[in-house]
């Protein structure tokens, strides 16, 4: 039995010492300097190279280097994970300023409140929640200690010295092996020569220094020669934090994964309220955002406030708790345009909206199709199949299912076509042809819920390079999707979603472009194109844009009637966006109600004036070329004008009351 026991004892020793010699060398990749300010960061090259080799590293952030737009530079690579699902980086505090000295001779009061304030900085960028943290230049004193000590969520040091007291509790990572030749110089053979005379000393871990903000991709290829050797060494490399789980596996950690729903953002108006996105976490803990671009939006109490024109990324965030880890962030993207065109309840669709470049495709009363000139249509004309939204001035388009087709189309429209403005265009024409519009979907046939409401169209048959394409009725799940035809022999259909979670009634906004044969369509923000070449497209093809309503159903057998229904609340061929109407504020004009003669003044030259009466009809038109014209109302009968002003291409139209 002695023996036996003997025996067992020596074995077990005998397996210690070799597990001992045979253990993965431990490598922590402390890389320094990292900030994001104005969504540009120097340091991104060596995080892309990681994250191609799926290496863990730890980065370092100065708190006061960054903004807000540091999160949409690096949130990528903070959700980044390898094979295992482990993520590949860890956020460390790297000081307030980084200013020397920051953390050496200089008051507990300064080392407090630099350290403290980085900490919030840092986590409100990134939404982070650091337990290391690494000084300035390495330098430190004995009351860096008692500050890092004073914040239960901090676990880890790095090259502290005087290192932190056992009693706190706190993990000191040293075990130096220098890469860098002088700060930002990695180079292979100097690292080889400083691991080969201390891997013999330091047998659990090593921690190597960088400062990839200085890499250029030759010091990033000397990295990659310390990464490769490494590898083939089977080192392990590790987070600084979760070597000291490891070592410490009683300490309370989060072990619950959770995940963030994000809805795309639908694009806002300047005069928009603020407003809380529809995000949420499946833990049901709050969702913090993030905004990239602060001249867009920025951040209040938890609400995206709009500051002005432009795009912006928001990215939605949840840090976690003691039950579960941080979410992956998610970002959207959230456009906010200028101050709207102002539509006129009162004004007929020929007046809020310049069609002198467009007729209409509708259905006539005896339900035929039939075509409305862009005269008629500049003079108001209104049908109930075309007319204005009396509550808010857009433009409706209603379709009946069982309405009359155009020659070779299966389904009813109304729907305007481009005719003059550059339409009928050839395949390979350099210009760039532009159609912005805002709408909404009102109505559908639940049978078949789709609708075109914009589209590039040919004059030979069957030529419609780019449809944009509504489908669907119930409420957060419908879409709107770029129907491209193939650049081949086939030219069959495809699609890409622009817009997702959308419901009737939600506010679209699309821009279609083409030049050269390649055509971009985006959508709420989302972007998608497609490049046509004369091999299969456009030999005597003429190209058009389309915008309206084209109802895909339609039910001429079945006695039940459906309608499909858009409303339009910007239309433009001019890429200015809607900058077709007057700077009202010095656009005055008097008396009103008039008598006789009614004076306009602008600070431009007034070209031309155009009185229509309520009917549509025009009924006085002059060409002043002054910026104070006078029109005579007199011989005019009592009610309501409509008076056109045109000037430098910009165009408004005013109501005047004649007594």
């Amino acid at each position: 039995m002695k023996k036996s026991f003997v025996i067992v004892f020596y074995l077990m020793l005998a397996s210690f010492f070799y597990n001992s010699a045979n253990a993965q060398l431990k490598i922590f990749l402390k890389l320094d300097d990292f900030y994001g300010t104005n969504n540009i960061s120097s340091s991104t090259l060596a995080l892309d190279y990681l994250v191609s080799k799926k290496i863990k590293a730890s980065i370092g952030f100065i708190a006061n280097r960054s903004d807000e737009s540091a999160l949409n530079v690096f949130s990528t690579y903070l959700n980044a994970t390898n094979a295992n699902g482990d993520k590949l980086f860890e956020v460390w505090h790297h000081g307030f300023d980084h200013i020397n000295p920051e953390f050496d001779a200089t008051p507990y009061e300064y080392q407090k409140q630099h350290f403290e304030f980085g900490d919030q900085l840092i986590t409100a960028y990134l939404r982070v929640q650091m337990h290391s943290f690494g000084a300035p230049f390495n330098h430190i004193d004995k009351t860096t200690n008692i500050v890092i000590s004073e914040n239960p969520n901090y676990k880890v040091t790095m090259f502290n010295n005087p290192a932190p007291v056992v009693a706190s509790g706190i993990l000191n990572l040293t075990n130096r092996v220098n890469m860098e030749n002088g700060t930002g110089k990695p180079e292979y053979a100097y690292f080889l020569t400083n691991y080969n005379a201390n891997k013999s000393i330091y047998k659990d871990y090593i921690v190597l220094q960088g400062h990839p903000k200085f890499w250029t991709s030759v010091q990033l290829n000397e990295f990659s020669q310390i990464i490769d050797f490494l590898i083939a060494e089977g080192c392990e490399f590790q987070l600084p934090y979760e070597y000291y789980l490891s070592l410490n596996p009683l300490t309370p950690h989060p072990t619950k994964t959770q995940a963030i729903t994000f809805p795309a953002l639908l694009n806002k108006n300047i005069e928009g309220p603020d407003f809380i996105p529809e995000a949420s976490s499946s833990s049901n803990l709050p969702v913090s955002f993030n905004s990239s671009n602060a001249t867009v939006a920025t951040i209040m109490n938890g609400n995206i406030h709009l500051v002005g024109e432009g795009t912006t990324v928001i990215t939605a965030s949840q840090i976690g708790d003691e039950t579960y880890k941080s979410a992956d962030y998610v970002s959207k993207t959230l456009t906010v345009s200028k101050k709207s065109i102002q539509l006129d309840p009162n004004k007929l669709q020929g007046f809020n909206f310049d069609l002198k470049d467009w007729k209409l495709q509708t259905i006539s009363p005896t339900n035929t199709s039939t075509d409305i000139g862009a005269a008629s249509l500049a003079a108001g004309y209104s049908s109930s199949f075309f007319y204005r939204d009396s509550s808010d001035g857009s433009m409706v388009f209603k379709v009946p299912s069982n309405g009359g087709t155009t020659s070779g189309s299966t389904y009813p429209r109304c729907e305007l076509r481009q005719m003059t403005a550059g339409a009928n265009w050839a395949l390979s024409d350099a210009t760039e042809h532009y159609l912005f519009a805002e709408c909404k979907v009102i109505q559908v046939a639940n049978a078949k819920p789709q609708i075109i409401i914009g589209q590039i169209h040919g004059s030979e048959t069957n030529s419609e390079l780019i449809k944009l394409r509504w489908t669907g009725y119930e409420a957060g799940k419908c879409y709107v999707e770029a129907r491209f035809e193939n650049n081949d022999a086939t030219k069959s259909e495809y699609g890409v979603k622009l817009a997702t979670g959308l419901s009737l009634g939600d506010l679209v906004t699309y821009t279609i472009t083409m030049k050269s044969g390649k055509i971009t369509v985006t959508v709420n923000g989302s972007s998608a194109s497609q490049t046509y070449t004369s091999a299969y497209f456009g030999t005597t093809d003429a190209y058009y844009f389309k915008a309206g309503n084209y109802l895909q159903y339609n039910n001429l057998t079945n006695p039940t009637l459906v309608y499909g229904q858009t409303q339009f609340y910007k239309l433009s061929l001019d890429k200015t966006l809607g900058t077709t109407n007057f700077d009202l504020s010095n656009l005055k004009y008097y008396p009103n109600p008039v008598e006789s003669i009614l004076t306009l003044n602008y600070a431009n030259l007034i070209t031309v004036i155009q009185v229509y009466n309520t009917a549509g009809q025009s009924v006085l038109k002059t060409f002043p070329n002054t910026k104070d014209p006078q029109i005579d109302m007199s011989h005019l009968t009592k009610g309501i004008y409509y008076v056109e002003v045109l000037s430098d291409e910009k165009r408004e139209i005013i109501k005047v009351i004649k007594k």
